[in-house]
């Protein structure tokens, strides 16, 4: 229904609206997630350990979270303040 709504108040240039916030935020939150999983990379194998697929997979989870927390703010406080600690108690497991 939107989509046919969209089509004839504004025709064929209505199914273009609105794509470039929605890509900005796309690639904000794909360079913040790249620079972060790196960074956390770098630090977790700075002592020349092999890489493996389990710590990659928290690293990431660590980094995609780091993006939530900072571009998406529309959490409430208090799931914020619950995933600030599940990604220092990973963070504690992981690099100790």
């Amino acid at each position: 229904m939107d989509l046919f709504f969209c089509v004839v108040l504004f025709g064929s240039v209505g199914l273009y609206r609105g794509w470039f916030p929605v890509m900005t935020s796309v690639c904000y939150s794909n360079f913040v997630y790249f620079y972060v999983f790196n960074g956390l990379k770098a630090i977790a194998y700075k002592d020349g350990t092999k890489p493996y697929p389990a710590k990659d997979l928290v690293l990431a989870f660590v980094a995609g979270e780091c993006v939530v927390c900072c571009l998406h703010v529309q959490y409430r406080r208090i799931e914020l303040i619950v995933m600030t600690i599940i990604i220092i108690i990973i963070i504690i497991v992981l690099f100790t």
